[in-house]
């Protein structure tokens, strides 16, 4: 090698030596505001259309204390066999407490249910939910930000509801997150 090549290795280990005993350290959370520990809203107000035999249900939950007029639309995508919530609810409870609406989609009635209808019945649930939203005395959707997430297979949920939102005549998601 010479002596060229040995100054450019020494110099890239030298580098990687102080990178790697450099200290990384987390931002400090905000007092208020986006990450905060302090929600903008006090309350959540369930609406449950989740238990319909058809599994195209839904659960709405939105801000109150005080009700804001408008929120952005989250849909959050529950995972196999989790039709019951519990385990997601803090997580659903700080999203709408930042005053987003949440919409959580029932594309299956059991564990057993047919796994090819998941996506239809995904999108009839969440069609259901942003119609029933334009019904006096719920938050008004901003659907300009609209958000799709989802857990496990609400995560493969996701993804099918951000590539076929057009088939489905949903909104265009602004971002997609699959879990």
């Amino acid at each position: 090698q010479s002596d060229m090549q040995k100054f450019y290795v020494f110099l890239i280990l030298e580098c990687l030596n102080v990178m790697g005993n450099a200290q990384i350290t987390q931002p400090t959370q905000p007092t208020t505001g986006p990450g905060s520990n302090n929600p903008l809203y006090s309350g959540v107000k369930l609406y449950d259309y989740g238990t319909n035999a058809n599994a195209d249900g839904f659960w709405l939950f939105e801000p109150t204390g005080p009700t804001p007029d408008s929120g952005n639309v989250v849909v959050f995508i529950h995972g196999w066999g989790e039709t019951n919530l519990k385990f997601y609810g803090a997580f659903i409870d700080r999203i709408v407490r930042a005053g987003n609406i949440v919409i959580c989609p029932r594309y299956q009635k059991t564990v057993d249910y047919v796994y090819a209808t998941y996506t239809d019945s995904c999108a009839r649930g969440i069609q259901r939910a942003l119609n029933t939203l334009q019904i006096p005395g719920h938050v008004k959707p901003r659907l300009y930000n609209y958000f799709v997430l989802g857990h496990s297979m609400g995560a493969v949920m996701t993804a099918n509801m951000t590539a076929e939102y057009q088939y489905y005549n949903l909104p265009k998601p602004l971002a997609a997150f699959s879990m």
